[in-house]
């Protein structure tokens, strides 16, 4: 059922046919993930790799929509009929004035 939904890898960007991919668990079986569709995912050896080496983190909406994040705060949406949606990454907000601090100048 993952191939036939997947049809491709679900990394951000690649292609990789189904026929080349593992198939992953979202939530890490030894983590308490369940071998479910709602929790499986088509990775090419690349991206599985990246995911837990590479600083990636993933979560799996309903219906295997991914919400990919890099460790720069760079943000895609992956669903399976093969679209993508890239996000801005999000600046963190710049620290509040102290106001007991002298003037900068």
């Amino acid at each position: 059922m993952v191939r036939l939904r997947d049809r491709h890898c679900r990394g951000p960007g690649c292609r990789t046919d189904a026929r080349f991919c593992d198939i992953d668990h979202t939530i890490a079986w030894e983590d308490g993930g369940k071998t479910t569709l709602g929790n499986l995912e088509l990775l090419c050896r690349r991206d599985h790799t990246a995911k837990h080496r590479g600083g990636w983190s993933l979560s799996q909406e309903g219906h295997g929509r991914l919400h990919w994040s890099s460790r720069t705060g760079h943000c895609y949406t992956s669903d399976p009929d093969g679209s993508w949606t890239p996000h801005r990454a999000q600046r963190p907000e710049p620290p509040k004035p102290d106001p007991h601090a002298p003037p900068p100048f």
